[in-house]
This record gives C-alpha cells, structure tokens and sequence, in this order.
C-alpha cells in the first residue's frame, strides 16, 4: 500500500523541524558529564578540619608513667604544635609539646603520663593525688598558645574505678604558653640565638 505523497511530505518536514530543535534544547552529554566529574574532584580533595582524639585508655595509676592513653590526630598543619597537658586541682603535672612536621600530619599512638615541662607550666611532682579528678588535655596549637583543635578527658580518679567520667572536644580558653620564668627564659635563649645569628654574618 503506497501513502498519498502528502502525508509522506508532512511526516518528513515534521522530522526536520522537531529533531533539530529538540538537539538544541539538550546540552551535550560530554559537557554534563565532564562538569560532573571536575565538581567530585573538587570534593575529593578538600581535607577535613584538623582534629585531635583522645580515643582510649589503656592503664591506670597515679605513679608516674601508669597512666597510658590512646588518642589520634588528623590534618594537623605541619609546624604546629602538639602539646598534653596533666592537670589536678589546677595544677600541673605534665606539659608536653611537640611539633608536627610534614607527613605526620594524621596518626595514631599511646602515650604514657609523665612529668615533662616542654611547655613551661609544669609544677607538679608525682605520684598524682589519689581520689581527685584528673583532667587530660591534649590540643593542637599555632602558635603555641593558641588552640587550633583540642580534646579534653577527664578521668574520676588515677585509683579506684579509674574511668573517664567526660570525653570530648575542648572548647576553653587557650593556654599560656609557658610560666613567667618560662617565659624570661624563653626570650633570653631568643636573644643569646639573635647574636649567634649576628654574629656568624659578620664573620662570613
């Protein structure tokens, strides 16, 4: 059965208007595509904040180095400093610091309590007091001082039950970054290091 020239016409002037049109109002699948995959690779790639965790505890004990902690860190700015503060009634019984460099910036370990004063406020003497809260703050720092990221732990006692009684992110103050004779050492080492510096120029 042959169709009236016509229809035939009709249908192939239809084909022609629509079909270009209908092109034109759908973008090109490459384009869509492409936009896709750059917009999960932007998303890919951003770090998350910098973090610190106090994430367990392993032993107990309030002599020195029976405490032991488990905890991690993530995204830490190379440069920074960590630093675990062991607080008791205000005061301080350890303050530790270290820097973080490049490719250790997220991790994981243990640490024992001990006394050191890295960060100039440790006045304690161990063994810790029996029967009091024992607060654990471990912080993220830039400069040192200056919280970027802190964790706080605050064990019930070093004797008896010995168990976290709040673990959680440190939203306080920042800390001073060392004691007023900290300090005056501090800025004497600073000015004995600038004549050093002063004085290896003139010589070369």
């Amino acid at each position: 059965m042959r169709m009236p020239r016509g229809i035939v016409w009709t249908a192939c002037l239809g084909v022609l208007l629509v079909g270009p049109a209908t092109l034109a109002a759908s973008p090109p699948a490459t384009e869509s595509t492409a936009h896709t995959l750059f917009a999960n690779a932007r998303q890919e790639v951003v770090l998350s904040p910098p973090s610190v965790q106090i994430t367990g505890l392993n032993s107990c004990g309030c002599a020195e180095g029976q405490i032991s902690i488990s905890y991690t860190w993530t995204n830490l700015p190379t440069g920074s400093i960590g630093r675990l503060r062991v607080i008791v009634n205000g005061v301080v019984y350890e303050d530790t610091t270290a820097p973080v460099i490049s490719g250790d910036n997220s991790g994981s370990a243990s640490w024992p309590l001990h006394f050191d004063n890295g960060g100039g406020t440790a006045t304690g003497t161990w063994p810790l007091p029996s029967g009091q809260q024992v607060e654990i703050l471990f912080t993220d720092e830039l400069p040192l001082g200056t919280i970027v990221t802190g964790w706080e732990s605050v064990l019930d006692s070093c004797s008896g039950s010995c168990v976290f009684s709040t673990s959680a992110p440190y939203n306080g103050p920042s800390i001073p970054a060392t004691s007023p004779l900290g300090l005056a050492a501090l800025v004497a080492l600073l000015l004995i290091a600038g004549v050093i510096v002063l004085l290896r120029v003139r010589v070369s």
